[in-house]
């Protein structure tokens, strides 16, 4: 089912008979608002006064600004108005850094403080949408005589008091068996980082192997015979995703390769609601990108620096695995940047998310982080990885975790 028939096939689920869910943490620059503005000077500068009126609210109380869309400046789409046009291209710009998206009309008065409070009490995670119900007492031809026998089934939302959709609306995260983890890590590291991995992320991975140059049951690690080196590790990266390519067959519900160092730090759910935004039968490689010598030179290259963690579509893997442009020089030849030149060479682009981070959280400015709802970070060098799990992931993962169970649990 397509996304737009994903969010419009949920019945709609008002205020009054939403579930006691309560998620704190919530504030306005979770939320995207959209006002279903026109374009001639009436309504233009009614919209302008309530993008402003929201801004005003959101300095006075500190908060950093949402983001305001109005319709008639960035989406002139003849169908606007109608709003499902404009969820796919939502969707793609905010699927991954927003919990709520907010419709209503160029006349409508936000109170933003109130709707953060009253949004605060429900999981984004979850598939709801919330507005002031509406029904028409009998059957009429301007709903089309929408459920005739019991018109007051039909319920449609009262657009100028503004309606919102949550993120678990607009597209189901990808499931956890769609994504396999590979670690990679070394003996030096086995009785000290994996750990880690294990307490935290790595407990809701379905699928995660453990890649080093020894065997080790306790991990249990993968060994590819391929010795450990200080820096670059190509040849241990290429031999990972050579092994993922040739065991696909026997897990084939894999659609995306995740590597990782065994000092990144991540969230599962997060990665599961940013990889909805991209179809997994594409060639894809995302993560953070970097460059090399690509203001100077028609030989420069982007590449995924590796620490935050490099994304792949099994159909990317395949290529990788099967070419000759990505065998590696050496064994210590930078990994990240090597996998740069031979994605060049494939014709695969680098897809830049900066919700991926290469470094800790401290070496970035609060004011970049702030606004973001990041997927990873890395290192744990004079930081404390359990505290930064805590801090940035662990609550969206055992909120995912908990909304797969009760769903299984529905379901059974």
């Amino acid at each position: 089912m397509s996304k737009q028939g994903n969010i419009w096939r949920c019945a709609y689920i008002l205020a009054g008979l939403l579930p006691n869910i309560t998620v704190r943490g919530l504030v306005a620059h979770d939320i995207v608002i959209v006002v279903l503005s026109q374009g001639d000077s009436y309504h233009a500068s009614l919209a302008q006064q309530l993008r402003s009126s929201i801004q005003e609210q959101a300095h006075e109380a500190d908060q950093v600004v949402p983001k305001v869309h109005l319709a008639h400046e960035d989406f002139p789409l003849p169908g606007a108005w109608t709003v499902v046009p404009l969820l796919s291209e939502l969707f793609s710009l905010h699927g991954s850094n927003s919990s709520w998206l907010v419709f209503c009309e160029s006349h409508t008065r936000i109170d933003l403080l109130r709707m953060v409070e009253l949004l605060n009490k429900y999981s984004a995670t979850q598939e709801l949408f919330i507005g002031h119900a509406l029904h028409d007492r009998e059957a009429t031809i301007i709903h089309h005589f929408a459920f005739s026998n019991d018109p007051q089934q039909f319920k449609y939302p009262y657009f100028a008091s503004g309606f919102a959709m949550s993120q678990g609306l607009l597209g189901n995260p990808v499931t956890k068996e769609s994504m396999y983890f590979a670690v990679k890590t070394c003996r030096k590291y086995h009785k000290d980082r994996i750990p880690i991995v294990k307490d935290t992320w790595g407990k809701y991975a379905f699928h995660i192997g453990f890649y080093s140059e020894s065997e080790d049951s306790a991990v249990p690690t993968i060994n590819l015979g391929v010795p450990n080196t200080e820096h670059g590790h190509c040849r241990k990266t290429m031999a990972i995703l050579k092994h993922i390519s040739l065991t696909a067959p026997t897990i084939p519900d894999v659609k995306w390769v995740v590597v990782a160092d065994d000092d990144t730090i991540l969230s599962v759910a997060r990665l599961q609601q940013l990889l909805s935004c991209f179809e997994s039968s594409t060639l894809l490689a995302l993560g953070e990108r970097y460059g090399y010598n690509v203001q100077h030179s028609p030989q420069g290259y982007n590449y995924i620096t590796g620490g935050g963690g490099m994304v792949f579509s099994i159909a990317a893997v395949h290529q990788i695995a099967t070419s000759s442009y990505c065998e590696c020089p050496s064994n210590s030849t930078p990994d990240d940047m090597f996998l740069g030149i031979c994605l060049a060479k494939l014709g695969i682009p680098i897809t830049h998310s900066s919700l991926f981070h290469q470094a800790r959280p401290m070496d970035y400015a609060p004011e970049y982080l702030h606004p973001q709802l990041p997927v990873s970070f890395h290192k744990h060098w004079m930081t404390d990885p359990l505290k930064v799990y805590s801090k940035w992931f662990s609550q969206i993962d055992q909120q995912i975790e908990a909304d797969h169970l009760s769903q299984k649990h529905v379901e059974l």
